[in-house]
């Protein structure tokens, strides 16, 4: 599988091109904007980062609405080889993480090296899993 990192707001996010074209309707690869202001709460998904990693989301169309899927299982009818895998760093705030855990995707967490720094050595391991 080939994959693509996408920068946003100074994060990087690895998809699979294979999600890429379910996100435009010109076929092109979407550039994925911050919000500002509004906090949360205030109707955007959020500020700042947070704001972007739900625009991001959005934009990917990885969010099934909790009370259908709830109702009728919609996630479990994805096969796992056809969800976008995104890595987190053992730093990511919580509030960065948990719309990618709330979407279909599913989260994998790159622990640190020895010197605080994400472990290129596990990233690689994942990335070939």
């Amino acid at each position: 599988m080939e994959w693509r990192a996408i920068r946003a707001c100074g994060f990087g996010f690895l998809t699979s091109l294979a999600a890429l074209p379910a996100c435009s309707d010109t076929g092109e690869t979407p550039a994925p904007s911050g919000t500002s202001g509004g906090g949360v709460g205030a109707g955007n998904g959020g500020s700042g980062a947070t704001g972007a990693v739900n625009k991001l989301i959005d934009v990917l169309n990885l969010r099934v609405p909790a009370d259908l899927d709830a109702r009728y299982r919609l996630t479990e009818q994805i096969p796992p080889e056809e969800r976008p895998v995104v890595f987190i760093g053992p730093y990511e705030h919580h509030s960065n993480e948990l719309p990618w855990r709330e979407s279909i995707a599913h989260l994998g967490v790159i622990d640190e090296d020895p010197d605080g720094r994400i472990d290129e050595q596990h990233l690689r391991r994942e990335l070939r899993r």
